[in-house]
């Protein structure tokens, strides 16, 4: 049972409770599956509750998280927290391309990916399929 109570603004110099990064179901229809910060903060003697829609979930490869503050981090500062730790994550992700040339490998790797997605195929040369 959630017994924050939903707010609509959020100031960076409060302090927190806690912030947490998770995948929620879009209130719209065919929305998908939406990454949304949440941010758990006190104002005049309750918890209350902040949420960021931050986009589509497949565009970030930091797993959800939760950041426990206890009121002695602002919501700026956790908010900084959480932007290094995606850094991080992106950065193991990019560590573990299999290829020499990191750019072109990411680029390569996201490409085969849309294709996959859309059923397309890249055909080169006589007879073979790539």
């Amino acid at each position: 049972m959630n017994m924050a109570v939903p707010i609509g603004t959020i100031y960076p110099d409060e302090k927190a409770y806690s912030l947490s990064e998770i995948n929620k179901p879009s209130r719209r229809p065919k929305g998908g599956i939406r990454r949304v910060e949440v941010l758990l903060v006190n104002r005049g003697d309750r918890v209350v509750s902040f949420e960021r829609d931050m986009g589509l979930a497949k565009n970030y490869r930091a797993t959800q998280f939760c950041i426990p503050s206890m009121w002695e981090h602002s919501v700026a500062e956790l908010r900084e927290i959480a932007h290094w730790m995606r850094e991080v994550e992106e950065q193991k992700y990019l560590s573990n391309l299999p290829h020499d040339d990191l750019i072109n490998g990411l680029l390569n790797q996201e490409e085969n990916k849309w294709r996959k997605r859309n059923g397309r195929r890249q055909f080169s040369g006589i007879g073979r399929i790539s």
